[in-house]
């Protein structure tokens, strides 16, 4: 019975055995390669260099030149000759409307005119007679003075008519709408058949071959020399490309609510880039030049809006709060948290934890 007893306990027990041994292998084999893989990292030396001071802002961009247009005259649109986003001249023809009385109102005008100058011909001719008669003493000096009267209330009268005329032949003038500037259209709200009144605003048209920026100067920075004629740059958002321009206008007087001073910069737009309303960042170039560090951007860590970078240190990688500031290109201006000479991790960050072993690569291999 003892026998048959350790017929089945032995295979069993030897099973559990190599299960344990092949287990502690297993271990040993997955804490070596944990062991190896201490990750091989660059390192850049933490320096304070020259940089000049650069301001950056968002902004808006506004239409160098822009107009509403409206009727200046009564009448039913009889025709609309643009669309949103029509380019159009300075001049060129917009809405017509219709002119037909304006035309009846300056016939009738023009034939008050015809016979206003008539009459003072007629006035003319015969004060003409009467000097001549009153010089020969045929007249009295009474009916010389009439004439003289005459000729002047037919003057009057002529001059009036021709007023009458100029407004007359203005409103006929003034039923065909023209862009008072070149540019582009938009908010055309204006259709075929309907009512134009005066000062009814018909459309706007936005001038876009140069465009202003504006954005807000707040106080603590308007001592850092802004001032006309500094250079700036316009990004769009979500583009890398950038547009040159520069500092027109700066307000010397603040926003009582923003306590911050409107700025203006004036870009050309030749390839119509920017779009007035669009929202931009703006680079605005001091002059000024300041000592900085600044660190790759790659190095530096952003954990739930705190900065964090690694540091070479003997115990391994050592992370270090720091606080940053502009972007200089590809770079990180930082303002606190480093110092000249130190060995600041610059790949890999994002792998690493506080106190992980590293290897540092250098030209000739890690070390």
């Amino acid at each position: 019975m003892g026998v048959n007893k350790w017929k089945w306990w032995l295979p069993l027990l030897l099973l559990v055995a190599v299960v344990i041994w092949r287990g502690q292998v297993l271990l040993s084999d997955k804490t070596a390669g944990v062991k190896s893989s201490v990750p091989t990292v660059q390192i850049e030396a933490v320096q304070e260099e020259d940089t000049q001071q650069v301001l950056h802002y968002s902004g808006t961009v506004l239409a160098d030149q822009d107009a509403v247009i409206t009727a200046e005259v009564a009448g039913r649109v009889q025709r609309v000759g643009v669309q949103n986003g029509a380019v159009v001249k300075q001049g060129q023809t917009l809405v017509t409307l219709n002119s037909s009385d304006y035309e009846t109102a300056r016939q009738a005008a023009e034939a008050s005119l015809h016979k206003a100058q008539a009459a003072r011909e007629l006035a003319a001719n015969t004060l003409s007679r009467i000097q001549a008669l009153y010089e020969g003493q045929a007249v009295s000096q009474k009916d010389y003075e009439d004439a003289q009267i005459a000729l002047k209330v037919a003057s009057a009268d002529e001059k009036a008519a021709q007023a009458g005329y100029a407004q007359a032949e203005r409103a006929v003038q003034k039923t065909n709408i023209v862009a008072p500037i070149s540019g582009a259209i938009y908010n055309c709200t204006v259709l075929t058949g309907q009512m134009a009144s005066p000062g009814l605003p018909l459309m706007m048209i936005a001038d876009t071959r140069e465009v202003e920026v504006r954005f807000e100067i707040p106080q603590q920075d308007i001592n850092n020399t802004p001032r006309p004629g500094l250079t700036a740059t316009i990004q769009l958002e979500g583009q890398s490309d950038t547009i040159e321009g520069q500092l027109n206008s700066l307000s010397p007087v603040a926003n009582p609510a923003s306590r911050s001073f409107e700025a203006r910069v004036q870009v050309k737009n030749d390839a119509n880039l920017l779009k007035p309303g669009m929202f931009v960042q703006v680079k605005l170039y001091t002059g000024q030049v300041k000592k900085m560090i600044t660190v790759p951007a790659r190095a530096v860590l952003n954990v739930e809006g705190e900065y964090y970078v690694f540091l070479a240190a003997e115990n391994g990688a050592q992370k270090r709060q720091v606080k940053t500031g502009a972007s200089v290109g590809d770079r990180v201006e930082i303002l606190s948290g480093l110092s000249a000479g130190e060995q600041l991790i610059v790949s890999g960050v994002n792998q690493l934890q506080d106190g992980d072993p590293i290897t540092i690569q250098t030209q000739e291999g890690a070390v």
